[in-house]
């Protein structure tokens, strides 16, 4: 299940990146850029539960700013056990942000953005399509 970041997720996903990362930083400094990433209405930050625990964090930055509205993947962290399924996960965490009003064209996170459409999608011979249903 994707659902959008709240604040009260912090720690699980501070647990979740260190664990990824095999390094650690202090808790307080990582709390105050989650809670910017969270207030920023040029992000979307979403975590993805499996069974009511996190395997995921996804994030999304609609660069509305800029005039062309791009729609790129700004983070992805997962749980060792779900790195095969990056590219679905990646895919239902656009259509979920599509659905909820955020960015541009779902399509413009595949073609504009060198994560989405790299080696991962190549490898797992995935071919993204999004609906908000």
């Amino acid at each position: 299940m994707i659902r959008p970041a709240l604040s009260s997720d912090c720690k699980r996903i501070f647990q979740l990146c260190c664990c990824s990362d095999g390094a650690q930083r202090p808790y307080p400094s990582f709390e105050r850029a989650y809670e910017g990433r969270l207030a920023d209405a040029g992000e979307k930050c979403m975590i993805i539960e499996e069974d009511g625990k996190l395997v995921g964090f996804v994030a999304l930055r609609s660069e509305t700013n800029t005039g062309d509205g791009k729609t790129t993947l700004s983070d992805l962290v997962l749980a060792p056990g779900m790195r095969g399924a990056a590219p679905h996960l990646v895919a239902e965490a656009g259509a979920f942000a599509v659905a909820s009003g955020f960015g541009a064209a779902p399509s413009e996170l595949f073609e504009r953005n060198d994560l989405a459409t790299g080696s991962t999608f190549t490898r797992h011979s995935y071919a993204p399509s999004f609906s908000a249903s």
